[in-house]
């Protein structure tokens, strides 16, 4: 396969596949490749002592790793599905079935011809009734049932009873293929003629009765069958495998005897797509050499092939290349998202994908193309194409670059250095502008541009660790950058120091204060949570429970002598959630308090000791749920609008004659916000919320000034905890985050990217703070917690986990932030605001003045299908000055920002800006 194995081990890689008939033949030699691919193989066969390839050594031990032979009688239905069951009970689903079963011999008796119809024709309808179910729960799979040239090509060396049970085969398949058109389980029929070496017809019968054709052309081994299988079925999706005895008679006739050596050299018509000549280190004879191919793809495994042909080497022996040879360049197959190389120039890429795919133009460091080069691109399967250029790529086009549909082409010309103009066929037309004016000259208010936006650090572990110790994580906490770390302490007495506050946290607080300061960057805060455990009624109850004297303590521990142990830590909040109906919610003295007066009395006498312990520092709370009458979490479902606003007015009037009262002390209010409420929202009516800040954050501000005249318009408000859902299942009661709780799917999908990136845009627009929740928490997290196995069984049930991502892999909402900070790819947003004037709907812009001819602006589109066409007026900007335009994949929510252009500003304006829906696109003017 071209380029090594790389395209089958990341496809197959801990795929389960379940094969019929796989001990022998080309069952055998599918079930080997597939376990060098990483696949999990279980191999159904006839109980038989004959047979125990494993243990007989015709198999490397790399291989034997991942291959489980389990005996069933193939043609008792009850014994096959135990067999099935098993499988799947292993590994908790079945992406693959591959239906090789047959026995049908060149002679047999009537009884016996028809038990052996059973093991070819009943096989293949026991395994898909079964395995379908189970595929539809998964989401997935791919069916394979081998067939045979014998239906519409007979030869004589195959049997009727042979060619009867592959004639059922097809027409069964071919009905199922229709009937599974709509699903996410493809189907493939592999067509064959006979193969030697196996138990097939033709490999022990006497020569007298094989065609003299068929003597002549080299045939199909199991070994090269096999690879048509795996590439052709399983990668690139294809309905219909075929060999060259398949090929149309009339076109035979007329062949060449060089072109027909060509066409039935070992893997017949699918050695066309190597596009590499034999010999070089990225051919299948180099790949089995161990040249840059597949590793351990051991000698005993696949036996060595037979010589590979070209049509110049035919040609050659054969002394009938009479005239000049056109060199014919085989397209470059790509079963997803691809960066050009220099070897695309003059040639044709190729993309079938069932998911949307990218096709990067890059930058000359990367490519080094002529001007002039021109490549072709063409999507051949339903996975939509985007054409996007990298960094420090222009790409000239009158349309967008996403391809409009199956085989949909797309041509790109390299017009100057760094500069494409592409002509697709693409899905829409440029849209009528939308207008908007920016004056970068006039500051209206200055935001902190690194305090303002962070995350909260949750005090959970993965299963490879967190941030105090896993390598990966601190590296993209280090390009992330947040300039907020929100953390949880509580007092261990016992050993007079802090420990992790979050219910089920690990680790002590020095640890976790440790590995924020090896990430953060200079001036970000850590806004840490003071909390405790409290026992009423016999009852552990956490959170609340922090006492003056242990909150003291939590804050000397690091504020002493300017700053010790990581400190200081200049921001605390009492408690967390006070107000969260369902839970239970109880102060050090046993008070509860969910009455804000109750909670406001605790506040202010832990107020007066963290003072007493350091006047600097700022205190706040009430670290609410919620603010307005929006419920977002299910346990809140008993709260009403009244209750929540009693609640604050009772918190902020709170007094206590040796402190105060609180409207008058409060160094900064906090809440939290989850986007859905009850669980299964519309998409467009979670993004709606959005914006609430704008309104929310105000308001909040006006019930302060109304205690405490003159407070509320500069008092901080921090939303300290946001993210997109609080784990409904939207739905899908199969579907599971990490940690086995109910999810919402589009966590990891471009909405929660584009709804980060959009609420965060309306924190800073209302002047408050926002943290995200948080680090590691399943799937509200922005790092995935485990190694996510697709699925597991629970029960009777098949629980899904859609990401199937290794260890620390950044969730879609870690580029929602990623956007505002830059990542280390582009600068920082910056912190003087200017008021963008001119809007559309679902279309947002912030903007910030960076200095002279400089500019950032953060676009959101939550739009989920129009693309917007913006011109942009720049007040204050010269003609001539360069903006790098860095874009968010609504198809990719898990690929980092790329850059899609360099514009210019030109006639004071930046004209022709395209922002896809569902996308957030980042300005940098005057990079």
């Amino acid at each position: 396969m071209r380029q090594g194995s790389g395209d089958a081990d990341r496809a197959l890689n801990e795929k389960v596949c379940l094969i019929t008939g796989g001990t022998l033949g080309i069952g055998w030699a599918t079930g080997q490749l597939l376990a060098q691919s990483g696949a999990r193989v279980y191999v159904l066969t006839q109980p038989s002592p004959s047979i125990d390839p494993i243990t007989a050594g015709t198999v490397d031990r790399g291989a034997a790793e991942m291959i489980r032979v389990i005996d069933a009688d193939v043609t008792d239905r009850a014994s096959f599905e135990r067999a099935i069951r098993t499988a799947h009970r292993d590994r908790g689903r079945i992406d693959i079935l591959i239906n090789d079963a047959v026995a049908a011999w060149w002679q047999a008796s009537t009884a016996d011809t028809a038990r052996r119809l059973r093991i070819g024709y009943d096989t293949m309808v026991f395994g898909t009734e079964t395995v379908l179910p189970l595929m539809r729960a998964a989401g997935g799979g791919h069916i394979v049932n081998v067939g045979a040239g014998a239906v519409t090509f007979p030869d004589r060396q195959e049997g009727a009873a042979y060619a009867a049970a592959k004639a059922a085969i097809e027409a069964y398949g071919r009905r199922l293929s229709l009937d599974l058109r709509d699903s996410p389980i493809a189907v493939t029929l592999v067509r064959t003629r006979s193969v030697p070496g196996t138990s097939l017809p033709g490999s022990d019968r006497p020569a007298v009765r094989r065609s003299r054709i068929a003597a002549l052309l080299p045939g199909p081994t199991a070994e090269s069958i096999a690879e048509a299988v795996i590439r052709h079925g399983l990668i690139l999706h294809r309905s219909v495998v075929d060999d060259p005895i398949r090929l149309p008679w009339q076109r035979r006739r007329v062949l060449a005897p060089a072109e027909a050596r060509v066409l039935a050299a070992p893997r017949g018509l699918t050695r066309v797509d190597d596009r590499v000549s034999p010999g070089t280190p990225d051919s299948p004879v180099a790949e089995r050499a161990g040249q840059g191919g597949r590793a351990g793809l051991a000698a005993a495994a696949v036996p060595a092939q037979p010589r590979q042909y070209s049509l110049e080497a035919a040609q050659s022996e054969t002394g009938k290349s009479d005239t000049p040879q056109a060199v014919l360049v085989p397209p470059n197959l790509q079963t997803g998202s691809y960066v050009l190389a220099a070897s695309d120039g003059g040639g044709a890429v190729e993309v079938s994908s069932l998911e949307p795919a990218t096709v990067t133009v890059p930058a000359p460091s990367v490519a080094d193309l002529p001007v002039g080069s021109i490549v072709e691109v063409l999507q051949r399967n339903d996975g939509q194409v985007s054409i996007l250029p990298g960094a420090g790529v222009t790409l000239r086009t009158t349309g967008s670059g996403r391809l409009r549909t199956r085989y949909s082409p797309a041509r790109l010309r390299l017009s100057a250095p760094s500069e494409w103009v592409l002509a697709a066929d693409s899905d829409e037309r440029v849209p009528a502008a939308t207008t908007a004016v920016i004056d970068f000259g006039a500051v209206i208010y200055t935001i902190d541009a690194v305090k303002s936006f962070g995350h909260c650090v949750s005090g959970y572990s993965g299963d490879g660790g967190d941030l105090r110790t896993n390598p990966v994580i601190q590296g993209y906490e280090a390009a992330l950058a947040p300039g907020l770390f929100r953390l949880g302490f509580k007092w261990d007495a016992a050993n007079g120091r802090p420990v992790n506050g979050a219910t089920g946290g690990v680790g002590r607080g020095d640890e976790w204060v440790a590995g924020i300061n090896r990430v953060r960057p200079k001036a970000a805060a850590i806004l840490g949570i003071l909390e405790g455990d409290v026992v009423v009624n016999g009852i552990t109850y956490p959170e609340m429970g922090v006492s003056p004297a242990d909150a003291a303590s939590i804050v000397h521990h690091y504020n002493d002598g300017g700053g010790q142990n990581g400190g200081p830590i200049g921001y605390w909040i009492v408690g967390n959630e006070p107000d969260l109906v369902g839970t239970a919610k109880y102060d050090w003295l046993g008070r509860d308090t969910h009455d804000g007066r109750t909670y406001g009395d605790t506040w202010l006498q832990i107020y007066a000791a963290v003072k007493a312990a350091d006047p600097t520092v700022k205190v706040g709370g009430p670290a609410a749920s919620q603010f307005s009458g929006h419920v977002q979490k299910t346990i809140d479902n008993a709260t009403s609008p009244g209750a929540i606003t009693q609640f604050w007015n009772d918190f902020l009037t709170a007094t206590r004659t040796d402190v105060g009262r609180v409207a008058d002390l409060v160094d900064f209010c906090n809440y939290h916000f989850y986007g859905t409420g009850t669980g299964n929202e519309p998409t467009d009516q979670v993004m709606n919320r959005i914006t609430l800040p704008n309104t929310e954050i105000p308001a909040l501000r006006g019930v302060v000034d109304a205690y405490s005249p003159g407070r509320g318009a500069t008092l901080p408000v921090i939303i300290s905890e946001f993210n997109w859902a609080y784990r409904p299942n939207n739905g899908r009661p199969d579907l599971f985050d990490d940690y086995g709780l109910p999810m919402d799917g589009r966590f990891i999908m471009a909405v929660n990217t584009v709804w980060t990136a959009g609420y965060l845009l309306n924190i800073l627009r209302a002047r408050g703070w926002g943290a995200q929740f948080a680090d590691i928490v399943g799937s509200l997290g922005l790092y995935t917690r485990n190694a996510g196995a697709d699925n597991t069984v629970i029960g009777d049930n098949v629980h899904h986990y859609p990401h199937g991502k290794p260890f620390a892999t950044p969730y879609a909402a870690y580029y929602g932030l990623g956007m505002w900070t830059g990542l280390g790819q582009f600068r920082r947003f910056g912190s003087d605001v200017v008021n963008p004037v001119g809007s559309a709907t679902n279309l947002q812009l912030f903007a910030a003045s960076a200095g002279k001819n400089r500019g950032d602006v953060v676009i959101v589109n939550r739009d989920e299908a129009a693309t917007r066409n913006l011109t942009i007026t720049t007040v204050g900007i010269a003609d001539g000055t360069g903006v790098d335009v860095w874009t968010t994949n609504r198809f990719a929510p898990w690929d980092p920002p790329a850059k899609a252009a360099t514009l210019t500003v030109a006639g004071g304006a930046i004209t022709r800006l395209l922002v896809d829906p569902m996308t957030v696109v980042r300005l940098v003017i005057g990079a």
